[in-house]
């Protein structure tokens, strides 16, 4: 006898497991929001770097106020034509020590790159090692700019992290309240099962 699917545990264990897996994702980003908030870095989500362009040296193709993606990768993985991420070390600039995005326009014979800016009519004033490299830029959106400029101001932060913890204990909450839910609905059906026996037996008994 084939036994039947008990598609109604299927689906609670489903929801458990995914409300889990939001669970540890969203307490995966107030960990990641709270050490770059810490350390005064840029936020890495998922091995990418989150910038916020804020000067005009990378338009047409990387618009200010753009959000740009920076995957962490080896140095030595870099090619011309890529667009890095990298640290301003060059003290006489006003940008000094400021993380900066530009695209690789060469590379020296010992194996430093040389970057500039695609609207800037020269190079930059240094070149870039290992020392100040952060990554490769394989993405950048417009839309998500604001939204990470939203989360890069103190105050917001702050609201963002109590905003998060309070899901997360709405989200434990619901599925509590699911949890007795279903544990009555059981309670209840054990009563009804009760009764029917006994409207048996009666029933049986007045026959007799």
């Amino acid at each position: 006898m084939k036994s039947k699917i008990n598609w109604k545990k299927i689906l609670k264990i489903s929801g458990n497991v995914l409300l889990g897996i939001l669970i540890a994702f969203i307490l995966y980003l107030v960990v990641e929001i709270v050490i770059a908030f810490i350390i005064k870095k840029p936020p890495c989500i998922f091995n990418h770097y989150i910038f916020v362009v804020l000067t005009n040296s990378m338009e047409d193709t990387i618009m200010v106020g753009e959000v740009v993606f920076v995957k962490r990768a080896a140095f030595s993985n870099v090619n011309i034509g890529d667009i890095i991420s990298f640290i301003d070390i060059n003290p006489s600039d006003a940008v000094y020590g400021q993380y900066i995005t530009h695209r690789v326009v060469g590379i020296t014979q010992n194996g430093l790159l040389i970057t500039q800016g695609d609207n800037n009519i020269v190079q930059d004033s240094y070149r870039v090692s290992e020392n100040n490299f952060i990554g490769i830029m394989d993405y950048h959106s417009k839309f998500l700019g604001s939204i990470v400029t939203f989360f890069s101001n103190n105050s917001n932060i702050v609201f963002i992290i109590v905003s998060i913890v309070l899901i997360t204990v709405i989200c434990l909450e619901a599925k509590n309240f699911l949890i007795l839910k279903e544990k009555a609905k059981q309670e209840d059906e054990k009563e009804k099962l009760k009764e029917q026996i006994m409207q048996e037996i009666n029933k049986g008994e007045k026959e007799e």
